[in-house]
């Protein structure tokens, strides 16, 4: 099957789905949601460690995986509890990094030459699969109008990437723009711009409730994101070009890897939780 065909059946296939998922399975904070976007943060981390291996850094893949998982887990722990209490999560995530750490404060005589390279890449595998996949899981659990809040996450992100592909693969003509993705087009660029600011107008007009702004912040707020979907995309891309690979793994049909499907969310996410707080969405 051609990577067009998959891409097209994740789309018409999977996108449904997804949607389905967050209209019907809203209960304990959408849990179900937040277990999808577990399987990604996870699924990441484990293919973040065999980068790094790939790199010649020695790190346990297992440790990765937990990182993946517990940290994000942490955040969903905190929109149960009163705010105060939240708090306590900046707390424990400095205290799952002194756990990791500490393995090098006994490092043998022989594996000392390897700390600062080790101790890097746990601090990496913390902040990129663990925080950044923390603040998905606040965008799908944290808010008052999650539906909303879920729905238009998901629109701008994936109108970014679709409207970069249909560019790219139609007008593209001038490529070889960013050296660490040469296949990257100007039309593709500017086609995930139109789609991410396109999908935020969409979704301010179909819950203007949920967005207490104007169209020009609205559409601001699509083109900040928008840049961060491409830069998370970008991002992944010099990792994976680092170590000699194009695809992070095989994970998801016509798109590789988890890391290579869920690379702009990490950088997406934060951006859009910042607006919601900045901007008073969602409430």
């Amino acid at each position: 099957m051609s990577n067009i065909i998959q891409r097209l059946l994740l789309f018409f296939v999977g996108l449904p789905a997804l949607v389905l998922v967050v209209l019907f399975l809203p209960f304990a904070h959408h849990a179900a949601m937040v277990l999808l976007v577990l399987l990604f943060t996870v699924g990441s981390a484990v293919e973040l460690s065999q980068l790094f291996k790939k790199a010649g850094i020695r790190i346990d893949t297992r440790h990765f995986a937990a990182i993946g998982f517990g940290i994000p887990l942490l955040f969903f722990a905190s929109t149960f509890l009163e705010a105060k209490y939240s708090q306590l999560l900046f707390a424990a995530v400095a205290v799952a990094m002194l756990v990791f750490f500490s393995r090098y404060s006994f490092a043998k005589k022989d594996r000392i030459s390897e700390s600062l390279s080790g101790a890097a890449a746990y601090a990496f595998g913390i902040m990129y699969p663990g925080v950044l996949g923390g603040f998905a899981v606040l965008i799908v659990s944290g808010q008052n109008q999650a539906v909303e809040a879920i729905l238009s996450f998901i629109v701008i992100v994936i109108a970014n990437d679709s409207l970069a592909w249909l560019f790219g693969t139609t007008l593209g003509r001038r490529r070889n723009i960013f050296a660490v993705s040469p296949n990257k087009s100007i039309a593709g660029f500017f086609g995930g711009l139109v789609g991410s600011c396109g999908g935020a107008m969409t979704m301010q007009y179909l819950y203007p409730g949920a967005f207490p702004v104007s169209p020009v912040v609205t559409f601001l707020l699509g083109l900040v994101v928008g840049l961060s979907v491409i830069a998370g995309d970008l991002f992944e891309s010099a990792l994976k070009r680092s170590v000699g690979i194009k695809d992070s793994g095989a994970g998801i049909p016509g798109r590789g890897g988890f890391l290579d499907s869920f690379d702009s969310e990490f950088f997406a996410a934060p951006v859009f939780y910042a607006a919601i707080l900045l901007l008073d969405l969602f409430r």
